[in-house]
């Protein structure tokens, strides 16, 4: 993807989406900015207040399925971030608090299955050290491994692992 951030304009229109790809404002924006695909699908609802994003904002791909649902506040991601696959299938879901991320982290194959969970409020502490369980999976749905972490170590006595 490429973007000028300058004029703010998606050079590659097809793969933009974010919350800089809209159009420059004399005016700080407020209220609801929608984009639509060429073939008439919606492409973005960017919710706006006093020039930052605020509410709900959504993205979909060309094809009309959901791509992305996410929530801000005063300009900052607050809330449930989910995000699909093409076909339809979710890709991730997670929490965020005041624009870090919180809770819950989940992403998944294309297929649907799940591929990796975390606990994110716990998954990198302050010291920049991840902390707490992540688990993986096979693209099969097999669990692949578990892992406990502390202070940026993995727990040895703590992991397990599968054979798919």
């Amino acid at each position: 993807m490429k973007f000028n951030r300058s004029s703010k304009e998606c050079l590659e229109p097809e793969s933009c989406f974010c919350p800089l790809h809209y159009p420059a404002f004399e005016e700080p924006h407020h209220g609801l900015l929608t984009k639509h695909w060429s073939n008439g699908n919606r492409r973005y609802e960017l919710n706006f207040k006093n020039g930052k994003q605020h509410g709900e904002s959504k993205s979909w791909y060309f094809n009309g399925n959901l791509k992305q649902m996410r929530n801000w506040v005063n300009g900052e991601v607050d809330g449930l971030w989910t995000e699909w696959y093409e076909n339809g299938n979710k890709e991730s879901k997670g929490v965020y608090k005041e624009g870090k991320l919180v809770g819950n982290y989940t992403t998944y194959y294309e297929n649907g299955n799940k591929q990796y969970e975390g606990n994110s409020d716990f998954t990198i502490n302050r010291l920049g050290k991840q902390n707490g369980l992540t688990t993986t999976w096979y693209e099969s749905g097999q669990k692949k491994s578990e892992l406990m972490w502390e202070n940026g170590k993995i727990i040895e006595s703590s992991r397990k692992t599968w054979d798919e």
